[in-house]
């Protein structure tokens, strides 16, 4: 059965690399001004909806077909694609499990409920917190022969609305802690100067990315199959996806001092080497042209940072996705 919930909506937009987005329309708050209503954390994803929606990405049938399909599940509670405007997420750990989730947009608070309460696959119950009623969503079986229907709780989601342009989806957990957040009891994500600072690098970017390492997060990027550089010295990842002219990512590695840095440039450049040659020699009409691709890929050393710079155009990717 088919979760239909803000939390579905809420992924569709944010983690799938902006597969939802938006007509043009003027965002009541901006990606980074959600950070405000954030518990804070060690990760941050931020997404300009519209830049991504009104991009040449989809334009692609593929990829027009996710929109189209997201588009139908959003509207089985109410909600258009051109209702949203901004997107970030706030992950309390470097496993980037457990995500909260800050949608701004033009959001109707009643017709929302309203078409959830109708749906006889979950159960809407609300709590008091603070001031603030906060939704649970909790996916509902089909009744059995004895006409009992089973809930779900593994699959239950909460959100609360702050106002009529701003909403919060996570755990029930994670909802409360961006109401305490929102109110200055515990640090919002707009206070972690590093996350934000990261972020401000790529203030215009459609999608910007913000990463604290530590040594569990470090670990959990070992790959037995490829010989990764040791990320052990890695204290922060930060960067952007561009959707100009195709897909361009820009990240910038952050290790503890400039010599760890070259180390692990030398190591990536020499990985990304090994790839190149890999795909340009496949027989896959598909694989060979991203070797091509990645010869402008490139991988350089600023003091502790490793920067990594690369486009793949939209032809490219129009082919791919045939």
């Amino acid at each position: 059965m088919k979760k239909i919930t803000i939390w579905t909506t809420a992924l569709m937009i944010a983690i799938s690399v902006a597969v939802v987005s938006l007509a043009a329309k003027p965002a009541a708050q901006t990606g980074i001004d959600l950070l405000n209503v954030l518990p804070d954390g060690k990760g941050a994803v931020v997404i300009d909806v519209q830049k991504v929606v009104t991009s040449s990405l989809f334009t692609q049938e593929k990829l027009k077909n996710l929109l189209d399909k997201a588009q139908n599940e959003i509207a089985h509670i109410g909600l258009n694609i051109s209702d949203f405007n901004a997107v970030a997420i706030s992950f309390p750990a470097a496993g980037l499990s457990n995500p909260t989730i800050a949608i701004s947009g033009t959001l109707n608070q009643n017709t929302i409920l309203a078409q959830l309460r109708d749906k006889p696959n979950v159960k809407v119950e609300s709590e008091k917190y603070k001031g603030f009623d906060i939704q649970k969503v909790t996916e509902v079986s089909k009744p059995d022969a004895n006409g009992k229907a089973a809930v779900n709780i593994n699959n239950s989601t909460a959100f609360v609305f702050f106002d009529s342009n701003t909403t919060v989806v996570s755990s029930l957990a994670g909802v409360r802690a961006a109401i305490d957040a929102r109110g200055g009891e515990r640090p919002s994500l707009a206070k972690n100067t590093e996350i934000t600072g990261a972020l401000s690098q790529n203030p215009t970017a459609p999608i910007s990315f913000a990463l604290q390492m530590d040594a569990n997060a470090a670990k959990g990027l070992a790959n037995n199959s490829l010989p990764l550089p040791n990320f052990d010295t890695l204290k922060l990842v930060f960067g952007a996806v561009e959707l100009t002219n195709g897909v361009g990512i820009n990240a910038t590695l952050r290790s503890d001092n400039a010599e760890h840095a070259k180390a692990m440039a030398d190591q990536l450049t020499g990985l990304v080497g090994m790839v190149k040659g890999f795909l340009s020699a496949s027989n896959d009409p598909k694989l060979a042209p991203l070797g091509d691709a990645l010869k402008n890929l490139t991988v350089t050393t600023i003091d502790a940072d490793v920067k990594i710079n690369g486009t793949f155009p939209m032809e490219l990717i129009s082919q791919f996705l045939k």
